[in-house]
C-alpha cells in the first residue's frame, strides 16, 4: 500500500522583476527546487503562494483569486515554466563513482514575452518556501 502522507518539499524562489502580462499584474521568478516532488513548483506557486504560473489550467483553476485570474490563463499556448538547467548526478553501472553532468538550454522564444516593467527588483533577498508554509528570509 502506498503512503499517503505528504512528503516534506522546499522551492527557493527569487522575484527578478514585477510587471504585467495580458494586461494583468504578475512576477517574473526564479524558481529553484531543494527537493524532487511531483508538481512541485506548481503547488508550491498555487497553493503556497497564492499565485499559480501562468498558463498552468489546473493549479490555477483550483486557486484562482478570481475569474478574471482563472481565464487569462487560455490566451496562453502553454504553461509559463521553463527547466533552463538540469544538474545530474549518473550512476554508471559496475562502477563506484558517481558521474555529475549539467544540461544548460536557453528560454525558448515562445516563453520570452515582454513583462511590462512597472518597476524592477533590484534586491537579491531569497525567499524559501517550506510544506509548513513558512517564508523564511535566507
Amino acid at each position: 500500500m502506498a503512503n499517503l502522507r505528504p512528503r516534506s518539499a522546499q522551492t527557493r524562489i527569487t522575484v527578478l522583476r514585477h510587471g504585467y502580462l495580458n494586461k494583468l499584474p504578475a512576477s517574473y521568478v526564479l524558481l529553484e527546487p531543494l527537493t524532487g516532488r511531483r508538481h512541485q513548483l506548481r503547488i508550491h506557486c498555487a497553493v503556497g503562494l497564492g499565485h499559480p504560473i501562468a498558463g498552468d489550467l489546473i493549479y490555477a483553476r483550483l486557486h484562482a483569486i478570481d475569474d478574471v485570474y482563472e481565464a487569462a490563463n487560455y490566451p496562453l499556448h502553454r504553461m509559463m515554466l521553463h527547466a533552463y538547467r538540469l544538474d545530474l548526478v549518473l550512476l554508471p553501472n559496475r562502477s563506484p563513482f558517481k558521474k555529475r553532468t549539467t544540461l544548460e538550454e536557453s528560454c525558448p522564444s515562445e516563453l520570452r514575452f515582454d513583462l511590462r516593467s512597472s518597476h524592477n527588483l533590484l534586491s537579491d533577498k531569497r525567499t524559501r518556501w517550506t510544506d509548513k508554509e513558512i517564508f523564511e528570509e535566507l
